[in-house]
């Protein structure tokens, strides 16, 4: 399937504003069971584990980790983690979507509506890694550790870019309804 045809079964599909609200919902209470259940966590120790591309970062953070009694919160995260990436995925692409209807954006750019598809799949692969590392430490190697800090990088990449596109659909949306009024 082309993507542009995927894209355009994408805004189909989701671009409701039912599908976004109920999908937002779901994201929200994912979002927070996952910060939950990480709370003790240092977010900026998360995120620099995520993209680190150093196997001596990597085994360093799980280490302190480790020493602080805070690792079986980063290991039970995977619990929600497995599906998180399903549900911010299907918001983004429902928010796209919607805003895609909304602004009559062309047919041509619907395949930029996989962009939250490809940034859940990513996120998979990340945590497939992640975990295997957990079940046995042997396995983080330079190459496990790359691999599982380009899919989190390209992860953060794209959502970064879905997200833009979100708020730049958002802006143009306001401003034309503010025209219209004046």
């Amino acid at each position: 399937m082309h993507l542009s045809k995927a894209g355009t079964w994408l805004r189909q599909k989701c671009g409701s504003r039912r599908v976004a609200v109920f999908s937002g919902l779901v994201f929200v209470v994912s979002q927070a069971t996952i910060a939950y259940t990480i709370r003790d966590l240092p977010p900026e120790k998360l995120l620099a584990l995520q993209t680190t591309f150093s196997k001596v970062k990597f085994l360093s953070i799980i280490g302190t980790w480790k020493l602080t009694g805070v690792l079986p919160q980063f290991k039970a995260h995977f619990y929600f983690d497995f599906f998180h990436p399903i549900w911010y995925g299907i918001f983004l692409a429902a928010l796209m979507a919607l805003l895609f209807n909304a602004n009559a954006v062309s047919k041509r750019f619907d395949g930029l509506l996989l962009i939250p598809v490809f940034a859940a799949l990513l996120d998979l692969v990340e945590n497939v890694v992640d975990v295997s590392l957990m079940l046995d430490i042997r396995r983080v190697t330079d190459t496990t550790v790359f691999i599982g800090a380009l899919a989190a990088n390209l992860k953060w990449a794209l959502a970064g870019a879905g997200v833009l596109i979100v708020v730049v659909l958002t802006i143009r949306l306001v401003v034309g309804r503010m025209k219209g009024k004046a």
